[in-house]
């Protein structure tokens, strides 16, 4: 018996997939080094390239490398100013084309407070007093401080202490329920510290001095000094801390509850600063209603109410037990493939399918139907049509 023998050559076209995603988010101080990630694969191997706020980027820079030519990461020498914005990592061969999520790249930057002469605050003692910390351009957020100095050039401060009659606000600034005596503190200067915990600096400013008149005491009912903003959103699985200060005298008591008169999730809540401060370490789609600070003296008692909207940011779901997320999926041409997306979130996810990275337009694209949130693909003959998640 005679055999013949053959060799079969099969050639194995894949449009490009993102591997590996940037971060969504990247926080960096002027003159750090920047990676970008990004990896793709397919056949042939894709090409990558990089947009920077939706434009090519030039990758011809100066301070821009890339280690790895047959990888996508880019590395930002010296990051300035210049370098902020958004960032997308685009791969492609000739059988189509795969953009990575988008990627927010942002310099942490703190201002100064504007010099400014020292103030000087003169009232009766029992009086309610509040002294302002200037606002600056801060990020990541900046936490506050409040200190007292014999001067403007005391390098020695004394921190103020925080209790049930002095509070500060998430603005920074500094509250007294009701002024005593010692609230003078010897005629030393109290002063605003700004501190950006990123970059581990601070800047202070907001020199005051406090000049308390004897006064007999007279009872003053809880009087609202600042509250968290009446409508207020929070997103499932985040932190958030809800706060209320009041002026009176006796100094208010502070208590929390829901107004539906449900109880607190004592296991994901702690109360801090004399109950001023409510914080959720974690919240759930439950801890959406109304809450109620109430403050109460021997003079009366005096409440606010907080509404807490809880969000959710989109995430895909499954499907009629599937996937609500895209996978890849090997056809035959002149087959009909159905493609699923599903997403979650709070206000109602909105979803868009994109083609080789570009939006999908249903008029452009006549064999092809969507609806609700799945789309349904017809693929031509000789024709490979890389499918991209949606959105």
């Amino acid at each position: 018996v005679n055999l013949d023998c053959a060799e079969l050559s099969i050639s194995v076209r894949m449009p490009p997939s993102i591997k590996i995603n940037p971060d969504t988010v990247i926080v960096y101080m002027s003159g750090e080094l920047v990676v970008l990630t990004c990896e793709a694969e397919g056949t042939p191997q894709p090409a990558i390239r990089w947009n920077h706020n939706n434009a090519p980027l030039d990758e011809n820079r100066a301070n821009i490398i890339r280690p790895d030519e047959s990888k996508g990461t880019i590395v930002i020498e010296q990051a300035t100013a210049l370098d902020q914005g958004l960032y997308q990592c685009i791969a492609e061969n000739q059988y189509g084309k795969a953009v990575s999520d988008i990627t927010t790249l942002r310099r942490a930057t703190m201002g100064s407070i504007p010099p400014k002469e020292e103030q000087i605050y003169t009232k009766d003692q029992g009086s309610a007093l509040k002294i302002p910390c200037e606002a600056i351009k801060c990020f990541p957020p900046c936490v506050y401080d409040w200190a007292l100095v014999q001067d403007r050039f005391d390098q020695n401060p004394t921190r103020v202490v925080r209790d049930d009659r002095v509070h500060i606000d998430f603005d920074g600034n500094l509250y007294f329920a009701n002024l005593e005596q010692s609230d003078q503190q010897g005629g030393k200067v109290y002063k605003c510290i700004v501190f950006n915990p990123y970059l581990d600096i601070s800047t202070e400013g907001s020199y005051s001095v406090v000049n308390v008149n004897p006064a007999e005491a007279i009872p003053v009912a809880p009087v609202v000094a600042y509250q968290t903003p009446a409508s207020t959103v929070g997103l499932v699985g985040e932190a958030i801390t809800l706060k209320c200060v009041f002026s009176g005298n006796p100094t208010p008591k502070i208590s929390w509850k829901r107004r539906n008169g449900q109880a607190l999730p004592v296991d994901r809540i702690e109360f801090s600063n004399s109950n001023s401060e409510l914080e959720f370490f974690y919240l759930t789609s439950d801890d959406e209603g109304e809450y109620v600070c109430t403050a109460l003296n021997t003079a009366g008692s005096s409440e606010v109410i907080i509404s807490l909207d809880i969000q959710a940011k989109p995430a895909f779901a499954d499907f009629n037990g599937a996937p609500g997320y895209l996978t890849n999926v090997n056809v035959t041409e002149e087959d009909t493939v159905r493609l699923h997306c599903n997403a979650d979130g709070e206000p109602s996810v909105a979803l868009q399918w994109f083609i080789n990275g570009e939006p999908f337009r249903e008029y452009a694209h006549p064999r092809y139907t969507t609806f609700l949130s799945t789309s349904c693909h017809s693929i031509h003959p000789k024709q490979t049509i890389p499918h991209q998640p949606c959105a």
